[in-house]
């Protein structure tokens, strides 16, 4: 019998451009809810970057962010940390100096812009971000400072030579943040979102199997391929929806209130 539903931010619960849960997701979520469900999120983004329409209305508890490298309770308490290696970090920040890409670090505890700001600013902020979310440091030292280590580096990586410095850190794995644009995301190799619902779960005295994950892009394929069933959009990549155990309808076609339906979960 499942337990738990996680599920993914962008284009799964919230339409990208837009601010707030898909109605029929929300009154689907809800009423697994009160059946006794566990509900989890889990995306790429930090939890101070989420949009303030999923903290106010989701019933969830457990926040997976940064594509698996932190575990948050939904007010903001650390459980777990995947951190990149201090190495990695700075030499990421000296191919970026070299090739001056704009580049921000996640921290568990905000996102901090370490070059070209205002750009990364224009850039990024969209789809519920919003200025005062990413922090200017210009001077590049926070992890220095407060030495906490990033969870997830962003990079802004225009002219695609970012790829060819890829076998120069062992100890991360890149992925691409978009597939229309060159921005690159990397995080520790250790990390990604099916090991921490794999934490979370045993955690909370579950198996895999009773798990259910939605998602629709690259960073959910760990999540969708380790639950018990694995649900992809209908608006996914093809990489998402081939290791899918199931695909349903769009995010805007209630999608997942037709796959909760499907498998009678409501």
């Amino acid at each position: 019998m499942y337990k738990v539903l996680a599920f993914d931010i962008d284009n799964t619960l919230i339409m990208r451009g837009k601010s707030t849960i898909e109605e029929s997701a929300l009154a689907a979520i809800r009423e697994c809810h009160d059946k006794g469900y566990e509900i989890v999120i889990s995306t790429g983004r930090t939890i101070n970057a989420v949009h303030p329409d999923i903290k106010a209305r989701m019933p969830a508890n457990y926040f997976i962010g940064v594509n698996g490298a932190c575990l948050n309770t939904m007010d903001g308490k650390i459980l777990k940390c995947f951190y990149m290696p201090r190495e990695s970090v700075e030499k990421i920040i000296d191919i970026s100096l070299k090739h001056d890409y704009p580049l921000g670090f996640k921290f568990a505890d905000s996102f901090q812009i370490y070059n070209r700001y205002e750009e990364f600013v224009t850039r990024y902020c969209k789809n519920g971000i919003t200025r005062d979310m990413l922090k200017d440091c210009s001077d590049r030292d926070y992890h220095i400072k407060t030495g906490m280590m990033p969870l997830d580096a962003f990079i802004y990586a225009d002219d695609n030579r970012l790829p060819q410095y890829f076998d120069q850190f062992p100890d991360l794995k890149f992925i691409r943040a978009n597939s229309r644009k060159i921005i690159y995301e990397a995080f520790n190799k250790q990390s990604d979102k099916g090991v921490m619902l794999k934490f979370l779960t045993e955690r909370l005295g579950y198996t895999m199997e009773q798990v259910i994950a939605f998602g629709d892009s690259q960073n959910d394929s760990e999540m969708i391929m380790r639950a018990g069933l694995g649900i992809c959009m209908g608006n996914g990549t093809p990489e998402a929806k081939a290791v899918a155990d199931y695909v349903t309808d769009d995010i805007d076609k209630d999608g997942i209130r037709k796959a909760l339906k499907h498998f009678e979960i409501i």
